[in-house]
């Protein structure tokens, strides 16, 4: 491979993976449990003992590195102390459990719950909370016997013993290294739109890069809190200045030579920036984690923890296991633990309906997957190991942000593990498939019936909560100021809130040959954008006759806004002629001499009335067959006409 060829590669994997997160995560969690394996197998097998007794220290190499995220070493230590002692006692609760079914099976369902309960509480807890629902099924599934658990604990230290000679010496995770990958990845995500011809609406590269960028800045300034308020001004005014250069090259379809100069400017401008802060980044101490962030759940108020979440899951881990024992009575614990996955960071019955499909889809790949992989390797142990590596590396980058490519790789290093111990991977990949679809059954069905929530219902609450935002960075302040870092970036959070709530009913849209969901997504996206170029403009930079007209716009805007928010509220879509009629005169006064203001605001003002009809069409469905296609085809015509009229009428 060439320089170039390499270099190129490399910057491929700074634009899909910014900061270099899931790579370096996968690969910590990798040699974590090849290190586990070799310190806990080896000296089992030299002492006589069954292979089994170093599972424990395996599952939590594999587990904990996912989630030791503290930038502090003793937060750090902090945290892997609790993670490792939860799953240490919930191990040997299982196996005391073990010996009574009904205590098991019971406890089973309370490890799940308060599992569940956490799923808000933090990375720490929340790698708490994993580890205790694997552990519990480990000690369920492998039932040893009193001195066998003394045996496994006590090999269990080769756990925790991979993860800091990976995640501290070999793989270290460096606060100060962090935010100069991150602002790689800022940079050539930013040099993707500048050398892209930004074609068409129709074509989501180019808007694919800005989101991907927004991502990575907010990631950027996460990072950054160690600056002092200078820097930080300074490296958030550079990110925004580059984000909207970035946006209007995208938003205005702009192909010219200017608009890429400009764009090509203000990345230059960010890496300066970028390089000037990153001295005082290094030298400066992490900042001590928040004890509140720190606090595990006993600790937290109760109104913060997940109850509907966990009520669903316990009513169907109880169903699950009943339907389970049925099917095979020692592998019932693969339904439940379905139920589990599938219900832990949902929100709605879309989200659940989702992640259930992805998890059937990556177990039916991953289980023929598995056949084939154990049908070519098996007699192999050297590459047995490499291809167990392999899965666990693959996992770990996959699982948290493309989940079905994560269970594809988790059910093939599950065949591959169990044919090692002696089991005929055939029957059990048929007997995997079966559980796993008896559990995302189970799931789906309690998500409908115990207490649901609406996925329309799911997305106008997190559409509110964004609007809320706009609304913040569009109306104008009393000190003439631009909105802070803060309100920018929740903003931005909200919307990429949004993106999430919407993307499972955008799937079962497609589904349905509708495209609703994806208008409705594309219309936030506009007004989102529109509305941080809008956020960045200050009346007094323009003529006196701009400001007047300009502040008159604003208010009429943040009065649309408000109209949607309450209809939001109300469980439904406001009347087209009332958000037609909803400051409707201010962005073309009649009589007015053309003003040199901006085309951002008028843009803004229709796709805040385009937003209105993609609400009812995606979520509360009040046009529907003929009508819906004939008004979805002119709506287009009409918004292009209205923003020209606007335009032109400023």
């Amino acid at each position: 491979m060439s320089a170039v060829s390499l270099s190129r590669a490399i910057d491929r994997l700074f634009i899909v993976d910014p900061g270099l997160h899931r790579l370096l995560g996968g690969a910590r969690a990798a040699l974590a449990s090849v290190l586990a394996g070799a310190l806990g197998i080896a000296p089992a097998l030299h002492l006589g003992l069954a292979i089994t007794t170093g599972a424990v220290g395996i599952l939590f190499a594999m587990i904990a590195p996912l989630f030791l995220r503290d930038a502090r070493r003793l937060d750090w230590y902090e945290s892997l102390a609790w993670q490792y002692g939860v799953a240490c006692a919930s191990f040997a609760a299982a196996a005391v459990a073990s010996a009574w079914p009904a205590v098991g099976k019971a406890g089973f369902v309370m490890v799940l719950f308060c599992s569940m309960l956490c799923q808000t509480q933090g990375p720490r807890t929340v790698g708490c909370a994993f580890l205790a629902i694997a552990m519990y099924y480990l000690g369920l599934y492998l039932h040893p016997a009193a001195l066998q658990v003394g045996r496994m604990l006590a090999m269990s230290i080769a756990g925790p013993a991979g993860v800091v000679l990976v995640c501290r010496m070999l793989l270290p995770t460096h606060a100060a290294h962090t935010p100069r990958l991150i602002a790689r990845s800022v940079s050539l995500q930013a040099a993707c739109i500048a050398r892209s011809d930004v074609p068409g609406a129709g074509e989501w590269g180019a808007m694919a890069h800005l989101l991907a960028l927004n991502e990575a800045a907010i990631a950027l300034e996460n990072h950054a809190s160690t600056l002092d308020e200078r820097d930080a001004r300074a490296l958030h005014a550079a990110l925004v200045a580059l984000e909207i250069a970035a946006a209007r090259r995208v938003l205005n379809h702009d192909r010219t030579d200017a608009a890429a100069a400009a764009l090509r400017a203000a990345i230059a401008r960010f890496e300066t920036v970028a390089g000037e802060v990153a001295a005082p980044m290094a030298a400066a101490r992490p900042p001590a984690t928040p004890r509140h962030a720190r606090a595990l759940p006993w600790t937290a108020d109760w109104r913060t923890l997940a109850w509907l979440p966990a009520i669903r899951a316990a009513a169907a881990a109880c169903a699950a296991m009943l339907i389970g024992q049925t099917l095979s009575s020692e592998r019932w614990m693969w339904a439940v633990l379905s139920t589990f996955v599938v219900f832990f960071g949902t929100y709605s019955c879309a989200d659940t309906i989702y992640r259930g499909a992805q998890r059937v889809a990556g177990t039916l790949a991953g289980a023929l997957a598995s056949v084939l992989v154990v049908s070519a390797v098996h007699h192999a142990n050297a590459v047995v190991v490499i291809v167990m590596g392999v899965c666990v590396f693959a996992w770990a980058y996959h699982i948290l942000h493309a989940y079905g490519r994560g269970v594809f790789f988790l059910t093939v290093l599950i065949g591959v593990v169990y044919a090692q111990l002696g089991f005929e991977i055939g029957a059990l990949a048929e007997l995997r498939i079966g559980e796993v679809l008896i559990g995302c059954a189970v799931s789906l069905a309690a998500a409908m019936l115990v207490m649901p929530l609406a996925a329309s219902r799911h997305i106008a609450t997190r559409s509110h909560g964004l609007l809320a935002a706009l609304r913040e960075l569009v109306h104008e302040r009393d000190d003439g100021t631009r909105p802070a870092a803060p309100q920018t970036r929740m903003a931005d959070r909200r919307f990429h809130d949004v993106r999430m709530a919407i993307r499972p009913l955008a799937a079962w849209r497609l589904l349905r040959a509708s495209g609703d969901a994806r208008r409705l997504l594309d219309t936030l996206l506009v007004c989102w954008l529109y509305g941080r170029i809008v956020a960045t403009r200050l009346p007094v930079e323009f003529g006196e006759s701009a400001v007047a007209f300009e502040r008159h716009a604003r208010a009429a805007i943040v009065t649309r806004i408000d109209a949607l928010m309450s209809d939001l509220d109300r469980g439904r879509s406001m009347p087209l002629e009332a958000a037609a009629s909803v400051g409707h005169g201010t962005l073309a006064i009649a009589g007015d001499p053309p003003l040199p203001t901006p085309r951002e605001l008028a843009r803004l003002d229709a796709k805040l009335i385009e937003l209105n009809r993609a609400f009812e069409d995606a979520l509360f469905g009040k046009t529907t067959g003929e009508e819906r296609s004939h008004r979805s085809d002119s709506s287009v015509r009409a918004t292009d006409v209205r923003e020209a009229l606007r335009c032109s009428g400023i």
